[in-house]
Order: structure tokens, then sequence, then C-alpha cells
């Protein structure tokens, strides 16, 4: 396996659930070393002084990363004050879920169904059976969050079906706003013209 892809990169420990020494759940990668005792390839980290094997190691998906920067992003643009405030609410309920666990939600899903809609009532009805209650402080907000995530679903549904469309055909990138002005950045993505249609439109 060519690890070396992985420099840069940001990664987890997998299912395991464990922090790297720096105290955090993902690392960046640094560099890959000979590991001292196994003697097999170890990644080590811009964020601590650690080397872990690469083999228990696994690429951050893109997903929580691309979508929270495209809901912020459509925010700002969005001059329809009802549909923004449904954005908020969508992207402050991902925001609570944590990378990780999105990442691993959106998966399960929605990148391994072929039925949008399918997967969109199995993803309400997994969330409607979370009682929150193993994110400790965070748990009441969540939960309520949620709730008002199932009432405002006119909007979250579309984004999310258009930002599933686009992930599964390989549009995976980052826009600058001159790229959004100009009609090639998350305007092209989709999450803008999927509330477009409805009549929002760009603030001046």
């Amino acid at each position: 396996m060519d690890y070396e892809k992985s420099i840069g990169k940001r990664v987890h420990k997998g299912w395991s659930g464990k922090t790297f020494k720096s105290g955090q759940h993902i690392n960046t990668v640094k560099g890959i070393i000979d590991h001292p005792e196994l003697h097999i390839p170890a990644y080590t980290f811009e964020d601590d002084n650690s080397y872990v094997e690469c083999r228990r190691c696994h690429e951050v998906e893109p997903y929580f990363e691309c979508l929270t920067e495209g809901l912020s992003e459509l925010c700002d643009i969005i001059s329809d004050r009802e549909k923004q405030s449904k954005v908020i609410m969508f992207y402050r309920f991902i925001m609570m879920m944590g990378e990780l666990s999105f990442n691993e939600v959106f998966k399960m899903y929605f990148m391994e169904k072929e039925e949008f809609d399918h997967a969109w009532y199995d993803f309400h009805k997994s969330m409607r059976q979370t009682d929150f209650y193993d994110m400790g402080e965070n748990s009441g907000h969540a939960d309520m969050l949620f709730w008002n995530f199932i009432h405002l679903t006119d909007v979250p549904y579309k984004l999310m079906k258009t930002f599933t469309e686009k992930i599964k055909v390989g549009i995976i990138s980052e826009f600058d706003d001159d790229e959004m002005v100009d009609g090639t950045g998350w305007n092209k993505f989709g999450l803008f013209r999927a509330l477009r249609n409805e009549r929002a439109t760009a603030k001046d």
C-alpha cells in the first residue's frame, strides 16, 4: 500500500474511537517512519510527536468538510431570511454531530444506498430513535436541534439530495469567492441552485 499518498492528509483511528497523543480524534500526517518496535510503516504527525502504525489509521472522508463549508458560504449569499435560518439550523445540527460521526452516518445512509428518498427516510428514522444522551453536555442542544430540523426538512432535504448526487459523481472541491461569483464554485456544486429554484436570491 502506498502510504506516502496520505502525507498531508487528516486521519483517525477508525472504529476504536481512540484519540491521538494530541488529545484529538483527528491528526494530520507529517511523514512516514519505520516503527521502532514493529518495523512496519508508521505515521508521524503535525499535531504531536507520536507515531502510529499506518495500518491503524484511516483517512478522514471529505463529506463533513465539504458540506459544512458549502453551507457556511450558502448562508452568506441567500437573501431569503426563512431559507437562510433553515440552512443555519441544518449547519448547526451537522456541526453538533461532529466530523467523524457525520461522515460515518453519511457513508452508511447515503453513499451505500442507491435511492436517495429511501436513504433520507432511514436517516430520519435513525435520528428520531436517537436520544443524544451520549453527547454529554451537548445532549439537550442536539436533541432540540434535531426536532427543529425535523420540521425544517424541505431545505435540508434539497441540500442533502444535491450534495449526495454531486459527491457520487466525484465533484469534491474547495471553492473561493471568485469562483462562486463566476458560477464555477458552490453555485456549480449545486447547493445554491438547489434553493434558487425556490426563489432564493443572492445578495447584491
